[in-house]
């Protein structure tokens, strides 16, 4: 694996890690008032968890555009690399023609 695609497989394991210590946040915040848990709490925790995720998602767009951009690269340089191949075959197979043709 290269490093963009390590770089998004943390990202992706830090928002499952962080995703599961809400969760039991929220859940012990209930427990406080097992009738409704301290809702003002409860918010807080929520637009907290928004934005970490939305952070992560963030760096995970990055990342992507990142590994979209080497892998265009990679491609583009291939194909250069078969259209010069093949012009150079061309060029060959036309000095043949031309040997031949004189012959």
């Amino acid at each position: 694996m290269n490093k963009i695609t390590l770089e998004i497989y943390a990202t992706a394991k830090i928002n499952l890690k962080l995703s599961k210590i809400f969760l039991k946040r929220l859940d012990e915040i209930h427990r406080l008032d097992s009738q409704s848990g301290d809702s003002m709490l409860r918010l807080i925790t929520f637009q907290e968890w928004i934005d970490f995720l939305l952070h992560g998602n963030r760096l995970m767009f990055a990342n992507l555009t990142a590994l979209e951009e080497e892998a265009f690269g990679k491609v583009i340089s291939c194909f250069q690399s078969v259209n010069g191949e093949q012009q150079q075959t061309l060029a060959e197979n036309r000095s043949c023609a031309r040997t031949s043709a004189q012959s």
